[in-house]
């Protein structure tokens, strides 16, 4: 095997390695922010009044809304660091 095949084996098995890393970042963001909603809502103190209405609404507003993601993430974390001192 040359030393350009052996570069070329390499890279590939860095760039494997790099897509694997990312789709675990990504599953990692992916349940740290589904565990942020449902803290933020109170589904896990099985204290949320939402109704189906409510949640067209805040699923309309995230996709119609510029920047509305950033607004809910803000608002999460204010509210978990408010629930930490509680």
């Amino acid at each position: 095997m040359s030393i350009k095949d052996e570069q070329i084996k390499y890279l590939q098995y860095r760039v494997e390695a790099l897509q694997k890393e990312l789709r675990l970042k990504e599953d990692r963001n992916f349940l740290q922010v589904q565990e942020d909603l449902e803290n933020y809502y109170e589904i896990d103190l099985d204290n949320c009044h939402m109704t189906n209405i409510d949640w067209i609404r805040e699923i309309t507003l995230l996709i119609v809304t510029k920047d509305y993601d950033k607004e809910i993430l803000s608002e999460i974390n204010l509210y978990k660091k408010t629930r930490e001192q509680l």
